[in-house]
């Protein structure tokens, strides 16, 4: 093997490299600082059951910067408020986060993952609260896997609503921002949870990538054992 017959099969290998890098699931895994370990995804209607949260706000001037999230490790549930989210004057405020059957189909050509959480808030007497309008909430919801990617949605209004998502890290974390409470859920397009269905297939390439790499490597070898031999 020559050596511009070695660098071709090394720049062949490169080339699958990024070739499988490009076609990775958008929503894979970041990299992380430490170690995330993650609790078994928990299904409504399955043991264990998904838990609910609630926070009750005392009657304050201003509704503080504060968080309200489920008991899972890491959190099936979160939702983040910023200071002044809810305007209610001179009465409390409670926050809930509930697990719940989806209240409607799925959007036409998508499937549930994991389960649908009612986010609410009500004052004193049981009134609903929205978002002040320049305050919206910010939901982390758990999917059961990261790939397929995964849109949030919050079901409002008789209708779901497609919300802006992003990962958001450990335990395959998923994050919306949302001017209005509703019913939460993250939908897929495709085959289950953690199947690429008919996608770019990877296990394929990267088994012909192992190959021509080490064919590459072989090669040098040779070359090199050649040229000493002489």
């Amino acid at each position: 093997m020559s050596r511009r017959r070695g660098a071709l099969l090394t720049a062949v290998g490169f080339v699958l490299v990024m070739l499988v890098w490009r076609e990775l699931p958008a929503a894979a895994p970041p990299v992380y600082d430490g170690i995330c370990v993650a609790d078994p995804y928990r299904t409504l209607g399955h043991s264990p059951a998904p838990s609910s949260a609630t926070k009750t706000y005392p009657p304050a001037k201003d509704f503080p910067t504060s968080e309200v999230i489920t008991d899972e490790s890491p959190a099936q549930v979160q939702v983040l408020m910023m200071m002044d989210t809810f305007s209610a004057p001179n009465t409390s405020v409670t926050v809930s986060i509930t697990p719940m059957a989806a209240p409607a189909p799925p959007p036409s050509g998508l499937a549930l993952d994991g389960n649908v959480y009612r986010i609410s808030a009500v004052d004193a007497s049981g009134k609903l609260l929205r978002p002040a309008s320049q305050m919206p909430i910010t939901v982390l919801l758990r999917a059961t896997a990261s790939s397929p990617a995964k849109t949030m949605y919050v079901h409002s209004s008789g209708t779901w609503h497609q919300l802006r998502t992003f990962s958001a890290g450990c335990g395959d974390s998923f994050e919306a921002v949302s001017t209005t409470l509703g019913d939460f859920a993250l939908f897929y397009a495709g085959g289950p949870p953690g199947n690429t269905g008919g996608g770019f297939p990877v296990a394929p390439v990267v088994g012909v990538l192992v190959v021509v790499v080490i064919a590459a490597g072989l090669g040098l070898v040779r070359l090199s054992g050649t040229r000493r031999s002489r």
